[in-house]
């Protein structure tokens, strides 16, 4: 596969404590060997197959850094993500009420998750 202008790559920021974790670039332009991404890094446009994935692209120069064309099965793992981090924070950033607190607690205990469960 050979970039084109216009064609999505991402690349996987994740790790073992977050999945879905991914920045997003568009190819702006091309030259016969290099497809230029919308903040400016140089990819080079003939994808290698590494860890079993057919099409990963690597930045002229430093070839660890890798990226792959975005999928829906990307986009759906990214939005599950970002939903992740918005429960995650409201949470983080509310100050529940002892009213708030029994209403979550009675909750989960009508869904059948002791307290074991929860932490």
């Amino acid at each position: 596969m050979t970039l084109q202008v216009g064609d999505k790559v991402y690349q996987d920021l994740s790790n073992r404590h977050n999945e879905g974790v991914y920045r997003f670039y568009e190819v702006v332009k091309v030259t016969p060997k290099f497809a230029i991404l919308n903040d400016g890094k140089k990819v080079i446009r003939e994808g290698v197959s590494k860890n079993g994935k057919p099409d990963v692209f690597r930045v002229y120069g430093d070839r660890s850094v890798l990226f792959e064309l975005v999928t829906d099965d990307v986009l759906t793992k990214y939005a599950k993500y970002q939903e992740l981090e918005k429960a995650y924070y409201w949470f983080f950033n509310r100050k529940f009420s002892k009213d708030e607190k029994l209403m979550i607690y009675n909750y989960f205990k009508e869904l059948g998750i002791s307290e074991t469960q929860a932490k």
